[in-house]
């Protein structure tokens, strides 16, 4: 296969969206073109995964690695240790360029949905963007096909009740309804 075939078909699978100024808080502000959840956060609104806002742990741990959103180094994932003063936790798809396989987990095993991550470039680990899929797939199979381009990923919600917006586009049906559920946002310009 060509480079330019292979790039075709990566295209039809999934989108790269560019977004500027990247960044982690837990205040909304609706003047943001970007606006994605970030932690886990429960359809009551309940915190489910630690995370962090300038230096203030909030939440307790549900997965073993630390997300943090470093101004220079992009995405580090360490286990138990933040490397900046804003951070996450949410299922890591790709490490060191490494992707990930969710087969302990039946559900994500199986369960094929619309998925959106997080990542910083392979080439330039201080660009973050997100990228999302254009058809249903599992964890493991979202990994596999954006770890060419990731040299961390990160999931990043798109249930029925995560309001969702980038580049001032609603990604969700519930958008507008909900927001008030979630705790922190990835945001940007």
């Amino acid at each position: 296969m060509t480079n330019l075939f292979l790039t075709a078909l990566l295209s039809s699978i999934i989108t790269i969206i560019p977004v500027k100024n990247i960044s982690f808080t837990d205040k909304y502000d609706d003047s943001k073109a970007t606006i994605i959840p970030a932690a886990f956060t429960s359809e009551s609104g309940d915190i489910l995964g630690k995370y962090r806002i300038e230096g203030i742990e909030y939440g307790k741990k549900t997965v073993k690695e630390y997300v943090s959103i470093h101004p220079t180094k992009g995405l580090i994932i360490d286990f138990g240790k933040w490397h900046a003063p804003n951070g996450f936790q949410q299922f890591v798809l790709v490490k060191n360029n490494q992707p990930r396989k969710f087969e302990g987990n039946p559900q994500a095993k199986t369960k094929k949905k619309i998925r959106r991550a997080l990542c910083n470039s392979i080439n330039d680990p201080s660009n973050l963007f997100i990228i999302e899929s254009n058809n249903p797939m599992t964890l493991t199979e979202f990994a596999i096909t954006i770890q060419p381009y990731c040299l961390n990923a990160v999931n990043l919600d798109t249930g029925d009740y995560a309001f969702c917006k980038i580049n001032n586009k609603h990604r969700s049906r519930w958008a507008v309804y909900n927001k008030h559920k979630q705790t922190n946002w990835i945001v940007g310009d």
